[in-house]
């Protein structure tokens, strides 16, 4: 952006000449932002320097330190915005020319976009990544230190050159107004908003995706088709579809969050009450909220069925006061007349219903922004086959109100969670027992994200900690469900040839739960641990694709178990009064009781009902 690089020699010199794009950047008006240092990303570089430095890398981490750079700020950026990072929406703009003092910058230096995840063209933030060489001795590397670059030259124009493209993003009407800059080199960080002023969210309707597919068309026509000649055995009915239909698109685009039952959405068409049922779920992002609150947590069972294997959970806010904020997505849903057997598509595309809830829906979130509970998310409203979407951008940043001030907006009255049952959509909520080895459900969910996405990115690291993770769940089940009782780790499985010959199974493991009364016929349990037999990444919390609960794998790990437990009592060491046997493959279990020094038998629904998972 204005550079010129000249080189002196014989002849004539050079012959000054104007630079129209130059003089037009030097004529730009830029505005006053207040610039905030990141001290968080200083500590993770400092420690990525010293572990480097301590484990002998040290020379690699400097040989190799600007794709690392490129690769940890890519990593920031994609744990920002996780949405955009599944859209691909953070876009590598490649080299940036970086000018100081007249001449092109030594020092490396790259742009990166991110755009919103929906391509409504809302920017997010841009950024600039600076990598100055390591060239230090031994210890010391000061491009590694907390604030050796916030007063260099090539920082300082960084942060002109990025205000710059803002303002000529600016007056190409770019929507810029609720973005982030950020500039980092070496061990810093700094950032800024663009616009400093508060600015009115973008509502971006999505009619591209309103419009079902040929597919689903035709399915929907097949399944009217059958409810209107035979009602009374179809396999599902329109109301509890609706509503699980909804919830897994939910859970099915954001994963690793929940899915939380706000209640009743009361709203009028034409100043008259909706009459018809109405739910609204929001998918809450457990790292983005900004207070904990107390909840419970159900299971979703369909009226048709009660027996129903396709699972859905909501949870439920038991605090009036309070809203945990990160929200991701809202969903609300509209029943319909029950006289309505099974809607064409585009039957209610033009309903008032749907244009009166959305309405009502913008206006709901707006509040939440401004008390600081959602700052981006897509809005849904359903009814019949119809889908109307949009998509809600408020200012980037801080979005958590530090106490509840003069713009703090009350949530009106009609809003407030109102907990009816879900009978207006053949549903049924049975509440599950509470977490006891994570603070909640949604915790347990972000957990689960974490451990796939590391399982992605490093899986040595991810297949090396799994077993203790997986020994320290079966502890803590052990300790829940037997209290007074010693758990003991026995190390690997012990298993038997058919010889006679004892040997140990490779990474299983084998946990026995003690009761010190009944000695010296003290185990009360045993637990067998094995890992996901065809190895990757599916773990205890992981689900994966196969369920082993038939599988000839489990019925192997059961028939060690017992012969085992035939073992121990033939050696006097198994309880006389109740003995409970489990074997844990991935996310599946069975559990059995070991009877009569010989045998496996199920339990009774009501003991099986008493046993705490989490």
């Amino acid at each position: 952006m204005g550079c010129t690089n000249s080189t002196p020699g014989g002849g004539p010199g050079a012959r000054p000449v104007q630079n129209p794009a130059h003089e037009q950047t030097q004529q730009i008006e830029l505005p006053d932002v207040q610039w905030e240092i990141n001290k968080e990303w200083s500590e993770i570089m400092e420690a990525e320097w010293k572990n480097a430095f301590e484990s002998g890398n040290a020379k690699k981490f400097r040989a190799s330190f600007q794709p690392f750079l490129d690769f940890t700020v890519r990593k920031w950026l994609n744990n920002a915005e996780p949405a955009c990072a599944k859209a691909g929406t953070i876009e590598d703009m490649g080299e940036t020319t970086l000018c100081v003092g007249g001449r092109k910058s030594k020092y490396p230096a790259k742009t990166v976009l991110t755009l919103d995840d929906d391509f409504t063209g809302v920017i997010y933030s841009a950024t600039m990544i600076i990598a100055p060489p390591l060239k230090g001795k031994g210890a010391d590397e000061p491009w590694m230190k907390a604030g050796a670059a916030l007063q260099t030259e090539e920082l300082r124009e960084a942060k002109r050159h990025m205000l710059t493209l803002f303002t000529l993003m600016l007056e190409e009407n770019a929507n810029i107004k609720h973005a982030l800059i950020h500039v980092f080199m070496g061990a810093d960080l700094v950032s800024c908003k663009f616009n400093t002023t508060a600015n009115e969210p973008t509502i971006t309707m999505l009619e591209h995706q309103d419009k079902p597919n040929e597919q689903f068309v035709a399915g929907n026509e097949d399944l009217r088709q059958a409810a209107i000649s035979d009602p009374e055995n179809m396999p599902v009915q329109l109301p509890s579809l609706m509503f699980t239909a909804a919830y897994q698109r939910a859970e099915r685009e954001y994963p690793g969050c929940t899915t939380w039952d706000e209640g009743e959405f009361p709203f009028t068409v034409d100043g008259m009450p909706y009459p018809y049922p109405t739910r609204l779920l929001v998918a809450r992002d457990f790292n983005k909220m900004s207070e904990r609150v107390d909840s419970s947590f159900f299971k979703v069972v369909t009226s048709k069925d009660s027996n129903d294997s396709s699972e859905a959970f909501l949870v439920r806010n038991l605090d009036p006061d309070k809203d945990p904020g990160g929200i991701v997505c809202m969903t609300l849903i509209l029943g319909i007349d029950p006289k309505v057997i099974w809607p064409k598509c585009g039957d209610y595309t033009d309903s008032p219903a749907i244009a009166a809830a959305e309405k009502e829906l913008h206006e709901h979130v707006k509040t939440l922004h401004k008390n600081g509970k959602v700052r981006a998310c897509a809005m849904r409203v359903c009814i019949g086959t119809e889908r109307k979407n949009s998509k809600f951008v408020g200012d980037v940043g801080i979005i958590a109100p530090e106490a509840t001030g003069p713009e703090f907006q009350t949530v009106p009255e009609s809003h407030r969670r109102q907990y009816t049952d879900l009978s207006g959509f053949l549903l049924s909520l049975n509440e599950q027992p509470k977490h006891e080895l994570f603070e909640s459900e949604s915790h347990f969910q972000a957990i689960k994200e974490h451990m796939h996405t590391r399982a992605q990115e490093d899986p040595k690291f991810f297949n090396a900690i799994v077993p203790q993770v997986a020994v320290m769940s079966a502890k803590h089940f052990l300790s829940t469900n037997f209290p007074g009782c010693e758990v003991v780790d026995e190390g690997e499985f012990p298993g038997t040839l058919p010889d006679g010959t004892e040997m140990k199974i490779a990474d299983t493991r084998l946990m026995l739960a003690k009761d010190p009364k009944q000695e010296p016929k003290s185990i009360v349990a045993a637990l067998h641990i094995v890992p996901n037999p065809t190895g990757g990444e599916d773990t205890f919390m992981v689900k994966g694709k196969k369920n082993w609960l038939e599988s000839k794998e489990m019925k192997g790990a059961e028939y060690a178990l017992l012969e085992l437990l035939k073992k121990l009592h033939g050696e006097g060491k198994v309880s006389e009064v109740d003995c409970m046997a489990q074997v844990m493959m991935e996310t599946d279990a069975t559990i059995y009781q070991f009877v009569e020094g010989g045998k496996f038998i199920d339990y009774s629904d009501e003991r099986m009902a008493q046993f705490k998972w989490y």
